[in-house]
């Protein structure tokens, strides 16, 4: 495996830990010296961008250079932060001539020691297990994935539509976002504490984001997650409301139009009545296209 190669797989199985994913699959699938090689550039990724990854521990108890355990402190739904083991060496070590030991060092892996040997309960110093260091904005100007978090929260704070930026990611990175904007959020709740991000079904990934705010009326929820189906419904409403300022106008523009007439030609209203048939059919017509997905 080249140096690419083995970037490549480091960053992916850090991105997939950070969010709770367990990466035992892919790493167990590498021979011994890609798991080797694979670990120490999961480190040097992880030092480098401690932003987005360092909710991550890498264990190697036996110093041998090769995985025996991985736990990822992660946020859940209810904003309480937990502890999930992301990585189970069990039954699963490749094998290799004068591979004699390892077994035995996956069974001690189940009790999950720390690389000094104590236990994993211990933690590295001044951080807790159940408290996160958060990331500080300096942190999140430097890793483009939370910087990307950061923009988006800050568009939705003044109103702004995220939707179609959102929309472009496949489902792995959209999960790895909404977990970065919860953060992120979670980071600066005093700058964006007005955003309310959705996850309706539950899967990890945003469906909706509300702003909440005030217009001229008073307190005011705004939509910043605008899908097609918001889009068109918005569209249709936008045209009914303007079909019934058209027909105000129209009574007002002909009823000033008899005046002076003394009685020659068609009524007022049955001119009134000639037009706003016309508009009927016109507001019907721009409706009908809206539904039916062809609005502009």
């Amino acid at each position: 495996m080249d140096a690419r190669a083995s970037e490549d797989a480091a960053f992916t199985m850090l991105h997939e830990a950070s969010v709770g994913k367990d990466i035992s699959n892919r790493y167990n699938s590498l021979t011994l010296p890609e798991q080797q090689q694979v670990l120490s550039s999961m480190r040097a990724v992880q030092s480098g961008m401690m932003a987005q990854f360092g909710n991550i521990e890498l264990y190697d108890n036996d110093k041998d250079g090769i995985l025996d355990d991985a736990r990822a402190r992660v946020v859940d739904k209810n904003s309480n932060v937990l502890s999930r083991d992301v990585y189970n060496p069990v039954g699963a070590r490749p094998q290799a001539q004068g591979e004699a030991g390892h077994a035995e060092k996956s069974q001690q892996s189940n009790g999950k020691p720390n690389d000094d040997g104590a236990g994993k309960n211990n933690t590295r110093a001044g951080e807790s297990e159940t408290s996160p260091r958060l990331p500080s904005q300096s942190d999140i100007n430097r890793d483009p994935f939370l910087r990307q978090a950061d923009n988006m929260l800050r568009t939705a704070s003044r109103g702004g539509d995220i939707y179609r930026q959102f929309s472009r990611l496949d489902p792995q990175s959209a999960a790895e976002m909404t977990h970065a904007m919860q953060v992120v959020q979670m980071s600066k709740s005093d700058v964006y504490g007005n955003v309310e991000l959705v996850d309706s079904d539950k899967n990890g990934i945003l469906d909706d984001v509300r702003v909440h705010g005030a217009n001229n009326r008073g307190p005011a929820t705004f939509d910043a997650f605008k899908t097609p189906s918001d889009q068109q419904a918005a569209r249709v409403e936008r045209n009914t409301v303007d079909g019934a300022a058209r027909a105000g106008q129209i009574i007002l523009e002909e009823g000033l139009r008899g005046i002076g007439r003394d009685g020659r030609g068609p009524s007022a209203g049955d001119r009134i009545q000639r037009r706003m048939g016309q508009e009927a059919v016109r507001n019907s017509n721009r409706i009908l296209r809206d539904i039916l997905g062809g609005g502009r």
